[in-house]
């Protein structure tokens, strides 16, 4: 692992969220779930919108740090009015030598 991560207790997890973001002590968590809108398409594991809206209820709640990205969509907006909520540009190259590269907006998202 990178050297940002030298003496530090860092644990890499592809499971269900609650638990994790209910555990107690300390901890910053960065969650990447799949996108909004393509995410049922582009992954073996989606989210249905009842999973995006039980993940905002319990980040809303979460006692710990915690980093949240997402492709931009008017829906998510909605749902994390109340956290801070930016935007990044984020460049998709699927095959970088068949096709072009693609320019799209992401969200990163934060406990306001």
């Amino acid at each position: 692992m990178s050297d940002l991560f030298n003496g530090r207790n860092v644990r890499l997890t592809a499971s269900e969220f609650a638990p994790l973001l209910r555990a107690p002590g300390d901890a910053t968590i960065f969650l990447d779930p799949p996108y909004y809108m393509e995410g049922n398409r582009l992954y073996r594991h989606g989210m249905s919108v009842a999973d995006h809206i039980r993940l905002a209820r319990l980040l809303r709640e979460c006692p710990h740090r915690w980093l949240l990205t997402y492709d931009d969509h008017p829906f998510l907006r909605r749902l994390y009015r109340w956290a801070k909520v930016e935007t990044v540009k984020a460049v998709y190259r699927n095959r970088p030598d068949l096709a072009p590269a693609r320019l799209a907006t992401e969200l990163v998202i934060t406990a306001g």
